[in-house]
């Protein structure tokens, strides 16, 4: 990844563009859009520990309530290093409602 780049490629599946239309026609958009923002952020306070440790990030998958942050640092990392980009993304998501 170039080291330039501020946030990793966001990829997302097509299953959530058939819930974004469901939304949109039950009148839920609002309410999809927030969970959409709140599980984007979980995923940038993983990426986000994960940089601050030189990791190589290949892409943040977005799916529908779900997001998974991919990495070429599979098992070559310390320990303590994994953990902490692991436990990154809940308090991510707590300095939100401040």
């Amino acid at each position: 990844m170039n080291s330039r780049r501020w946030i990793p490629p966001i990829h997302v599946h097509p299953i959530v563009f058939f819930f974004l239309a469901v939304s949109i026609l039950t009148g839920m958009l609002t309410e999809l859009l927030i969970i959409f923002l709140i599980v984007l952020f979980h995923e940038m306070g993983h990426y986000l520990c994960a940089r601050m440790f030189n990791w190589r990030i290949r892409r943040i998958y977005l799916w529908f309530l779900v997001g998974v942050m991919e990495t070429e640092e599979y098992g070559t990392r310390p320990i303590w290093e994994e953990w902490l980009v692991t436990i990154a993304g809940p308090p991510f998501n707590t300095s939100l409602s401040f």
